[in-house]
Formats: C-alpha cells, structure tokens, sequence
C-alpha cells in the first residue's frame, strides 16, 4: 500500500508486542505502531503524533531484552518514510 500512495502514513494496530514486529513494521514505511492491549491509552497520541509528522511506538512493546525499541513516541519524523 505504501508504494501505491508514497504520503500515506500508517498506524498498525497489532496483537503483537514484541519491538522486532513493531520494528519490521516501522522499517517498511509505517509511522506509528500500537499494541491492542493498550489501544484505549495510546490510539489517540499515536494518530496525534503521526499526524504531526512523527513516529510512535506503543511504551508497551517489549524489546525481548534490556534495549528499548529504537522509535518511541514524540521523537522526530524520520525523512525516509
């Protein structure tokens, strides 16, 4: 879909926690990343902040190991997307 429509941005909601799912994801082109199991909390500052340019990630995806996920919300758009 994102190489139909280059200026779409994408927010995933996802069953999924895990950061290389969420990561995989961002890496293919998808502006923000949310998992179901915290939907109510952050649907809306995902839209917000993906409609403002950025990136976000649900604080809930687990890494697997003691590294955050690279992308958290609020941080700055990445020009590749």
């Amino acid at each position: 879909m994102l190489a139909c429509h280059p200026g779409l941005r994408l927010v995933v909601l996802s069953d999924y926690d895990e950061a290389s799912v969420a990561d995989r994801l961002m890496a293919d082109g998808v502006a923000g990343f949310v998992v179901k199991q915290a939907v109510g909390m952050d649907l809306l500052p995902a839209v917000r902040v993906v409609l403002a340019g950025g990136t976000y990630v649900s604080p809930a995806v687990h890494s697997g190991g003691n590294s955050p996920p690279a992308l958290r919300a609020g941080e700055p758009p990445n020009p590749n997307l």
